[in-house]
């Protein structure tokens, strides 16, 4: 008597539908680790430099993985919601991540210096911010137009002439941010 191996239904299954569930929970847990790591040194503002992107990032990938992670694992996920203790936990963890959001949209309050700083310097005339970068609003207009903004004089903002011309505050820095006592480098004389 043979014995017949019956076909497993999983290979009916797309093979990358086989591939993401056998690697969800490998993916997730190193991705879990990472962004644990990262968050905590942001949170002490250790390295927020080198931490940051790579914790928005690979947090975004933890995100799906986690989702497909949950999804493969329904029926016990399911499960777990049906005990009492479980719900209580999930609803006091929602909760107290509520506050959180809901503290951190007062106005004024919790948000980034740095950014109060940034929309200030983009919302001020020219003639207010060029003294504080130091130089003169007609130096700070000659770059911009020299650069290929318009700027109709010195109480535009660089909110105004980013709009123009459909660019952001860092590019506009960038332009008036150039050390005018060195040389440019189309002006520069070839090394010989």
């Amino acid at each position: 008597m043979s014995y017949v191996q019956p076909i497993r239904s999983e290979r009916t299954i797309p093979l990358t539908t086989r591939l993401l569930r056998q690697y969800a929970t490998a993916i997730a847990t190193p991705l879990f680790v990472i962004v644990a790591v990262t968050g905590v040194l942001l949170f002490f503002h250790l390295q927020e430099q080198l931490v940051k992107s790579a914790h928005e990032w690979l947090g975004l990938a933890f995100v799906l993985s986690a989702a497909v992670h949950v999804l493969r694992n329904w029926s016990a996920f399911a499960g777990l919601l049906t005990k009492m203790r479980t719900v209580s936990i999930f609803v006091m963890v929602m909760a107290i991540s509520g506050v959180f959001f809901v503290s951190a949209g007062a106005p004024g309050e919790g948000r980034n210096p740095r950014a109060l700083v940034m929309g200030a310097v983009e919302r001020a005339p020219l003639s207010a911010v060029a003294p504080i970068l130091g130089q003169s609003a007609d130096q700070m207009i000659e770059q911009l137009r020299s650069a290929g903004f318009a700027v109709s004089g010195p109480d535009d903002s660089l909110a105004k002439i980013g709009a123009a011309g459909n660019v952001r505050l860092p590019e506009l820095l960038r332009v008036v941010l150039v050390d005018t006592s060195a040389p440019r480098p189309e002006a520069a004389t070839p090394v010989q």
